[in-house]
């Protein structure tokens, strides 16, 4: 995935990537538009491990700071947060959350996730904790032991809220202004 990000940036070009006529934010939302799904696609069913979401958000700071011309050595967290894009986490996260409100809505899924949660209800903790499941996943993100679907469901949708908030929070921070404007004029 993220070769073909990479790929599909540099495919973007034409489009006026590496034009300076084109505002960087107008490049940043080409990203976004363009590149950011392709490096994301079908990560709602995998389980990643540190490093690679690591590499994940590597790859998208090297990118934006392409983007924007500028040095490798700006700051990963605060680039990410004054071109208003989400930490990889929390983007992990909220594509889990969806994805999994989706398998609950389904009358067909909703069924073998109510039986997920009753085997994991009932196996020992050591055993469920190793487990690579997506129901494992929410219940991690959801800080919730319950095994009432209804019940992970809300608990889903008061983290989801909680992301969204902390990231419209970190976005609003008053020395990402300076970065915004340093941006706009490169």
């Amino acid at each position: 995935r993220r070769k073909k990000t990479v790929k599909a940036f540099y495919g973007l070009t034409c489009g006026g990537m590496k034009s300076s006529r084109l505002n960087p934010f107008a490049k940043i939302h080409l990203y976004k538009m363009y590149c950011r799904p392709i490096l994301y696609y079908g990560v709602e069913n995998l389980k990643l491990k540190k490093y690679e979401i690591l590499a994940l958000q590597r790859l998208e700071a090297s990118i934006i700071k392409r983007i924007c011309h500028l040095p490798k050595r700006t700051r990963n967290t605060d680039l990410l947060n004054a071109v208003r894009m989400e930490k990889v986490n929390d983007k992990l996260d909220l594509i889990k959350i969806k994805f999994f409100e989706r398998l609950a809505k389904n009358e067909y899924t909703r069924t073998v996730v109510q039986k997920l949660l009753n085997i994991y209800g009932m196996e020992e903790t050591h055993l469920v904790e190793k487990s690579q499941s997506l129901v494992i996943e929410i219940k991690k993100i959801t800080k919730s032991d319950d095994n009432d679907l209804d019940v992970l469901l809300s608990k889903c949708k008061l983290a989801k809220e909680n992301i969204i908030k902390s990231i419209k929070t970190e976005r609003n921070d008053e020395r990402l202004e300076s970065i915004r404007y340093a941006i706009n004029k490169v």
